[in-house]
């Protein structure tokens, strides 16, 4: 690799897979990571920063001159993210030097399948808006040969939002516990580190392969613990880690209840809470059917792909608790 730095842009760098994936880019030695904000003045302190608006092409052509690779990390609804991926897509084939596009997907891109399933398994749509937005935003590349996928499982860390803040809530106050059968579907855990180290090693391969003798199908990898536990597993491992004494048995009718009559009024008091002045992060935390339903489902990523191209060695499970119980908010 040259002894000069690659500018590589990643969309949506304030969020916690961006954040990561900015430092892993930073620590490489080969690329400058650069900012892709629709708001420059909310990117993370020591990065330079370039306007990205999903919805302005003309934005777009402009963020793209000079880079040699692009992270996808935008977030949104369907729509805009379909949408956005496309005028992505479009405006790095005009570039004068196309840039490698990391596109990152999510496991749900496999919607309700069971079962062990490696990253040729056919894309399905039918478990919600997420996974269909996701899926939208693979086929949006379809055309773009110079791009990689990446679908991540549960990707947890310290301070992630969803994984280990939520989680950790749920399990302090007795909401989650052992879950019997509803919880032994398959956790498909992976650190936010490893998946910033596989956006690294996914750049820096695809980067030294000319295009024009480049993979004429895009690179994909699942991302997930070769050996995933069940939710339940994962629960327990942490709560030791959490420093509770152990977790009570919670029943399905109680998890019913919780999850169809509380969800929906938390969720609309998250969203009103910065109108009314208050604090969304002091409610309790929602448990929707779509969690539970996750927590059930038998859908385990085959990850060997990335372990033999990418080199990846992921952090296993008792280190990852650990860390995250360490940095969780008491």
């Amino acid at each position: 690799m040259s002894t000069q730095t690659r500018a590589i842009l990643v969309i949506g760098a304030n969020g916690y897979i961006g954040r990561h994936a900015c430092a892993a880019l930073a620590a490489s030695g080969w690329a400058t990571p650069i900012a892709g904000l629709r708001d420059p003045l909310r990117a993370p302190p020591g990065l330079a920063t370039r306007r990205v608006d999903l919805g302005d092409a003309a934005s777009l052509a402009a963020a793209l001159e000079g880079v040699a690779g692009v992270v996808n990390c935008a977030a949104g609804g369907t729509e805009v993210l379909a949408a956005g991926a496309q005028r992505l897509y479009a405006a790095a084939a005009a570039s004068a030097t196309p840039p490698h596009v990391v596109q990152l997907s999510t496991q749900s891109v496999y919607g309700s399948a069971t079962g062990t399933v490696d990253e040729s398994a056919p894309l399905r749509a039918d478990l919600g808006a997420y996974g269909e937005a996701k899926v939208a935003t693979e086929r949006a590349g379809e055309a773009y040969a110079a791009r990689t996928v990446l679908r991540p499982g549960i990707v947890f860390g310290p301070d992630s939002p969803q994984w280990s803040t939520r989680i950790a809530q749920l399990l302090r106050s007795g909401r989650l516990g052992e879950l019997g059968p509803a919880g032994e579907g398959c956790c498909n855990l992976v650190h936010v580190g490893d998946v910033a180290t596989a956006i690294e090693r996914a750049l820096a391969t695809a980067l030294a392969t000319p295009l024009a003798t480049a993979a004429p199908t895009p690179r994909t990898y699942n991302l997930a613990l070769p050996e995933p536990p069940t939710w339940n597993a994962f629960f327990a491992a942490y709560a030791r880690a959490l420093g509770l004494s152990g977790l009570a048995r919670a029943g399905a009718l109680r998890l019913w209840l919780d999850s169809r009559l509380l969800s929906l009024p938390l969720k609309v008091l998250e969203r009103l809470a910065p109108r009314l002045g208050a604090d969304a992060a002091a409610l309790p935390p929602a448990l929707p059917p779509s969690l539970l339903a996750l927590f059930a489902q038998g859908l385990r990523l085959d990850s060997r792909r990335a372990q033999a191209e990418l080199g990846l060695v992921f952090r296993p499970l008792d280190a990852m608790v650990a860390e995250a119980a360490a940095a969780s908010p008491r």
